[in-house]
Formats: structure tokens, C-alpha cells, sequence
């Protein structure tokens, strides 16, 4: 696990915003993102870049369950990835761009 990265949110709190941006040297470092509660679970989701597609890259999008996921992770985040997590004081409501060959991943814990 050396390299990889966690992050847990704070507290929800009204208004609260947190924005991370890719900036690595190595390869295959995965970036772990937890809410600190499972009533404060992830709304929303990202757009994803797969660049693994030898054609080019291939935009899609990916999202949490709306209900019950409070763990994201990128298996391994190129530079440019930028994501925010935007809270409500209730829920965590997400948007940016993951420039990842791997698809997020989405858990409930």
C-alpha cells in the first residue's frame, strides 16, 4: 500500500467544500475518498476519462448509488484529476473529472 492515498472527510457541515486535485510521480497509487459517516453518504458522481483505450480516450460518467455509498476509490488517478465534495450538512454531493484507465469504484463502507 505504499503511495496510496486516503482521505477521510470531516463532519458534514453546511457548506463545507473540498476539492482534491491529482498531482503523483509514480504509477498505480490509489486514491481512497471516505465519508467519516455512513449517514453521510456520496450523491453525484464524476465524469471518467478512460485513456487505456487504444483509439483515444472515452468519455463516460460514474456515480454513486445515491443512498448508501460513502467509499470511492481510484485505482490509479492520472494528472487532471480534480474532484469536490460539496456537503449539504446532511450528504456529501459530488462533481469533477477522474482521468483513470480503471472505472471508480463504489462502496457502502
Amino acid at each position: 500500500d505504499a503511495g496510496h492515498v486516503t482521505v477521510t472527510l470531516p463532519a458534514a457541515e453546511a457548506g463545507l467544500r473540498i476539492t482534491i486535485q491529482v498531482w503523483k510521480s509514480g504509477s498505480s497509487k490509489n486514491l481512497i475518498v471516505l465519508s467519516p459517516a455512513a449517514t453521510a453518504f456520496f450523491k453525484g458522481g464524476f465524469a471518467w476519462l478512460d485513456q487505456s483505450i487504444a483509439s483515444g480516450a472515452i468519455d463516460m460518467t460514474t456515480s454513486s448509488d445515491n443512498d448508501s455509498n460513502m467509499r470511492v476509490t481510484m485505482a490509479d488517478p492520472e494528472i487532471g484529476t480534480r474532484v469536490e465534495f460539496v456537503s449539504d450538512g446532511t450528504v456529501w454531493y459530488l462533481s469533477g473529472t477522474v482521468i483513470d484507465a480503471t472505472e471508480p469504484a463504489w462502496a457502502d463502507s
